[in-house]
C-alpha cells in the first residue's frame, strides 16, 4: 500500500487487529472480518499483491 500514488496525501493503513480494536473500544459488537485475496496487479514495472478487508460491526446503543 506504501507504493501507490495516493499514500503521499496523508493515507494512513490499518491491520484489521487495529481495526477490530477501534470497533471494540467505539462500543460495537458482532465484528466480523472477511479477507480477500485480489489478483496481482502491475505498478511501475513490479507485480504488487492485493489484499481487500471487509470490516463489519454492529453499533450498540449508547441509552
Amino acid at each position: 500500500m506504501q507504493f501507490m500514488p495516493f499514500t503521499q496525501f496523508g493515507f494512513t493503513a490499518y491491520d484489521e487487529v487495529e481495526w477490530i480494536q477501534q470497533l471494540t473500544e467505539n462500543n460495537f459488537s458482532e465484528i466480523n472480518h472477511i479477507l480477500l485475496q485480489e489478483p496481482e496487479v502491475v505498478f511501475k514495472e513490479s507485480k504488487i499483491s492485493i489484499q481487500s478487508h471487509f470490516i463489519t460491526g454492529k453499533k450498540e446503543s449508547l441509552l
